[in-house]
């Protein structure tokens, strides 16, 4: 068998390897994204761990497992994990939405939480995490009435926001709208029934 002929099996080889390497990981991210909506966080960081076995720079693959992470209260581990997603995704806007909300509520660093906000609407306008976060910080700076109205806006749009639903509910409970917290949230969960963190909140906001 000739040089050229061996280099060409060598290369149609090596493409299928990698095409397979990149079906693999699309599957194991799938899966962590459904596991973490359904709130298996534990399978959904198994899952992602499997994305970063396959390809290491993976930034999506760091900014779903910080997600995980907050979502365990793992606080220091999630924070690492958006610098690494930032690191080797600076586009991704979701992750500076999240070390937004980091620099914000848990490191009171209200400065950096503004410059991540003007990076993100500055490049979409409609986003939803840098529009939460400007409402967090309107709530921050005591303006309650404009956070409500960004959140409004966010949840109106759709489709469902958990978080923004969440934040909403809390600002209603806040101010005694309770009924207005319960409306919100029931109609939130038609769409999404099996979600955790909202049946949670509206068994508290009818207790």
């Amino acid at each position: 068998m000739n040089t050229r002929l061996l280099l060409i099996i060598a290369s149609v080889i090596a493409l299928s390897a990698c095409g397979g390497a990149e079906e693999r990981k699309s599957v194991y991210m799938e899966k962590a994204i459904t596991s973490i909506e359904s709130g298996d966080l534990d399978k959904a960081r198994i899952e992602l761990k499997n994305v970063l076995q396959i390809d290491p720079k993976d930034g999506e693959a760091y900014y779903q497992i910080g997600k995980v992470y907050e979502q365990q209260e793992k606080y220091r581990k999630a924070y690492g994990s958006y610098l690494k997603a930032e690191e080797l995704s600076p586009d991704l806007l979701e992750n500076h939405g999240r070390l937004g909300r980091f620099y914000l509520l848990l490191m009171k660093e209200v400065d950096h939480a503004q410059e991540k906000v003007d990076l993100i609407l500055s490049k979409a306008p409609d986003n939803s995490d840098g529009l939460m976060l400007k409402a967090a910080l309107n709530l921050h700076n005591k303006d309650k009435a404009a956070a409500i109205d960004i959140a409004k806006g966010v949840v109106e749009r759709g489709p469902v926001n958990v978080e923004a639903v969440s934040f909403l509910a809390g600002l209603y409970v806040s101010d005694k709208q309770i009924e207005d917290a319960i409306n919100l949230l029931d109609r939130a969960l038609k769409d999404k029934p099996d979600n955790e963190s909202l049946n949670k909140l509206l068994a508290a906001t009818l207790v």
